[in-house]
């Protein structure tokens, strides 16, 4: 009877011992490994008025800040998000603007000459469209759409993007050197592939010197077209070939770093891509796209 009921009290202790001890002990080594992973939500709660209960509600304490940070944080973030996007779209607007100003002031001058007013009214539509597809693009950074793919002639698009980035750069005085394939095709979105390569163009042209250079080279690599623009600038590190594609990350003293994020966001939404390619010096731009077929050619594939 002795040993039985020793044998009952061993029992009863280890139960209490557990329940005091033990119990607690897992249960906050569980807290803390899941506080460990990152889990900022989880609460160890009461486990006793013991030392461990106090170690608890110290460990809940402490995430309880955590999580009031990490809330505040978000909310900075988010508001910073704001005033860099509203930074950005003033940027990509800033320039468009300007020049439309400057064509508005002819069409409102007589001293112009109605052919001169004409060729002003038209580069003010087409500098209302170009602020009309930025907003647009960067919509597209938050909700790509539908695009309308259709074969184009590479060359005509071309000159748009270029006479676009012109426009932007003030009259900087940089020569553009063509190195284009003739009789390109490719599948795309016009206008949308237009505003790309001219946030592609105008950024090499303010990365380069007045005097500079930058080379526009067009070719078809299997069932790619291949867009390049290399310029003669500071170039891009290696360790930043991928960061200068996020939105608002710039090299440069001026601009938001926008530019390059939209021309990617607008290459991707068309089934292409944008990369930044090794060079030796200056910065190079790619832009692939899809081959566009001739519509004799799509007739005789069916």
């Amino acid at each position: 009877m002795t040993a039985a009921v020793a044998i009952l009290l061993a029992v009863g202790l280890g139960a209490a011992l557990w329940r005091s001890i033990a119990a607690p002990l897992e249960a906050l080594e569980r807290g803390i490994a899941r506080i460990g992973a990152g889990d900022l939500a989880v609460e160890i709660g009461p486990i006793g008025d013991t030392e461990l209960g106090r170690i608890a509600r110290g460990v809940d304490a402490m995430t309880a800040r955590l999580r009031e940070r990490e809330r505040a944080l978000l909310r900075a973030e988010r508001v910073g998000a704001i005033g860099r996007l509203a930074a950005g779209l003033a940027h990509q607007l800033n320039n468009p603007l300007g020049v439309m100003l400057g064509f508005a002031r002819v069409l409102c001058d007589p001293r112009y000459g109605e052919r001169e007013r004409e060729r002003a009214g038209a580069a003010l539509i087409e500098e209302i469209e170009t602020c009309r597809d930025t907003v647009r693009g960067l919509m597209t950074l938050v909700r790509p759409g539908a695009v309308a793919r259709e074969p184009h002639e590479l060359e005509p698009l071309l000159e748009r993007a270029v006479a676009a980035a012109r426009r932007y750069v003030d009259g900087k005085e940089v020569a553009i050197e063509r190195r284009i394939e003739p009789d390109l095709r490719l599948e795309t979105d016009a206008t949308k592939f237009v505003q790309a390569l001219r946030n592609v163009v105008t950024n090499a042209i303010e990365a380069s010197e007045p005097g500079g250079r930058v080379v526009l080279e067009a070719a078809r690599v299997g069932q790619e077209v291949c867009v390049a623009v290399e310029d003669e600038g500071p170039g891009v590190p290696e360790a930043e070939r991928e960061r200068i594609f996020e939105p608002y990350h710039t090299g440069k003293t001026s601009g938001t770093g926008l530019g390059l994020a939209l021309a990617r966001g607008l290459l991707e939404a068309m089934g292409g891509r944008l990369v930044c390619a090794p060079v030796r010096c200056g910065a190079r731009f790619e832009l692939w796209l899809p081959v566009g077929e001739r519509a004799e050619q799509r007739e005789g594939q069916r």
